[in-house]
């Protein structure tokens, strides 16, 4: 019987069949992401080989040869994934910009909180490392897959201005860069070279109130 005059109870059936293909496709895609990200951060990209990342994952090297061509095509899918899901996770409601001073001061909040993630902290290094081989790659990471929090920033800083709660002066982005690096230059670097750095909740609240109070205290209109 032709797929056209099979019946809808064979039909039905054979959709119920590809769902859970599909589901243990997506659910080894995301088991290889998780792992090789593991394992590049913990041994480096160079000390890395498909052949450990498939063993890890119990598959074989065909498979993950079938999905990335190269261990370079994994890197940057590991990279690109686990960015994209970050960078998710730092929103602003629209309802946000009817005050966008204290949405602007969440979403800055939220963007160190994200920042100082050991697993960020480590792929960022790695990324740091690799950033010749990939130059990129890097570029990509941080000009595009970031772009959404800086638009994010740029919108409220913009709308603060509108609305007369930052002075009107203001360069918005020469403003954006002054704000994202006072939040994150100086604990960024600290953690990148292994210091200890803003290590509890408590510690990251004092950094940013004191931090927030300075730039207040620079874009407030007389």
């Amino acid at each position: 019987m032709s797929p056209r005059n099979a019946s809808p109870g064979n039909r039905i059936e054979r959709r119920r069949a590809g769902r859970p293909k599909a589901e243990a496709a997506e659910a080894l895609d995301r088991n290889i992401l998780t792992t090789a990200l593991r394992l590049f951060t913990e041994h480096g990209y160079a000390d890395t080989s498909m052949e450990q990342i498939a063993a890890a994952v119990a598959a074989g090297k065909e498979t993950l040869y079938r999905r990335y061509p190269s261990k370079e095509h994994l890197f940057k899918a590991v990279v690109h994934s686990e960015m994209h899901n970050l960078v998710q996770s730092v929103r602003i409601a629209p309802d946000d910009l009817s005050d966008p001073l204290s949405a602007l001061r969440e979403v800055c909040r939220q963007l160190l909180e994200m920042l100082l993630r050991p697993q960020v902290v480590d792929l960022y290094r790695e990324l740091v490392a690799q950033s010749r081989r990939f130059p990129a790659l890097a570029d990509h990471a941080m000009d595009h897959i970031t772009q959404p929090i800086h638009d994010a920033i740029r919108q409220l800083l913009r709308a603060a201005r509108k609305a007369g709660q930052i002075r009107g002066d203001c360069d918005i982005d020469t403003l954006l860069a002054a704000l994202t690096g006072m939040f994150t230059g100086w604990a960024t670097h600290q953690v990148l070279l292994g210091h200890k750095c803003l290590e509890n909740r408590k510690e990251r609240a004092a950094f940013f109130d004191a931090t927030w109070v300075i730039f207040l205290k620079g874009v407030s209109p007389a």
